[in-house]
């Protein structure tokens, strides 16, 4: 199987002011991408607007200016984009979305299922309720939202009957503040340990519209818990690495500890 590619997207997002995101992005980083040169390129969670707690204001359909701007983007870099939107289901209820964008405009969606009580999440949002894996080039990708981070039991790689992995990369996206960085770069790295996968965390930086901090830490982190690029603090960056298929087979054949995992089901809250 061919490397998966990928590039993660750390910057200081402009609070709650879509269009500035959106030229800040193509200024700073997608100017300087060619097409071609990376298959998942990815953005912190409410990329365009920071973590508003105002999601009637900022939430969007399929035809909105952030989904065609996405959509945009994937076209022109011929990549999938991976980023965090407000949506809305169809009892009125507003959700926190991670949305991979592919190049012919196709949507996928994950709903973070972990809704941060701190930050008074769970009054504004309705939480998920299920996994979401999708592929890319053959590459099965598990996809979740910074809170959804401490819990792993929703994380959990596990063997199916045809004797396959239930994912090879789990990518978090965030804004996860700057005091409890210490949590979050232990966190990846044991994510990635305890399920055999590569680990990719893409957080922003900067201070939001509520005076939080971010140090960014963004990660790429291979099944042994090692880091595949530099982590980089309070500084807006592009990382990225080319994840290898036989390393991460070889990591899981030498020492196979996803046959000995325990078996659980999830039920809904």
């Amino acid at each position: 199987m061919e490397n998966l590619k990928i590039v993660a997207i750390q910057y200081d997002i402009v609070w709650e002011n879509k269009s500035a995101n959106f030229k800040k992005l193509e200024e700073q980083f997608f100017s300087k991408f060619k097409s071609n040169t990376h298959d998942l390129i990815l953005l912190p969670e409410m990329f365009a607007t920071g973590f508003t707690m105002n999601p009637s204001v900022f939430y969007e359909e399929e035809d909105g200016e952030t989904f065609e701007w996405l959509k945009e983007r994937a076209k022109q870099t011929n990549a999938c984009i991976g980023a965090g939107i407000i949506t809305s289901n169809k009892n009125g209820g507003f959700l926190n979305t991670f949305v991979i964008v592919r190049p012919n405009g196709n949507l996928e969606y994950y709903y973070k299922r972990h809704l941060f009580r701190m930050g008074e999440e769970n009054r504004h949002y309705v939480s998920g309720n299920t996994v979401k894996i999708i592929e890319i080039n053959g590459w099965k990708i598990n996809l979740q939202v910074c809170y959804d981070l401490r819990f792993p039991t929703f994380a959990r790689n596990a063997i199916n009957d045809k004797s396959e992995t239930l994912y090879d990369v789990l990518v978090y996206i965030a804004n996860w503040p700057e005091v409890r960085t210490a949590a979050w770069t232990a966190l990846l790295r044991a994510r990635a340990i305890e399920n055999q996968a590569y680990v990719c965390g893409v957080n922003r930086v900067g201070k939001d519209g509520n005076q939080v901090n971010h140090a960014g830490a963004s990660a790429i982190i291979n099944p042994l818990g090692g880091y595949l690029c530099d982590t980089v603090y309070k500084h807006e960056v592009a990382i990225e690495s080319s994840l290898n298929f036989e390393d991460l087979s070889k990591a899981r054949t030498v020492f196979p500890v996803l046959l000995d995992a325990d078996r659980f089901i999830i039920t809904d809250k």
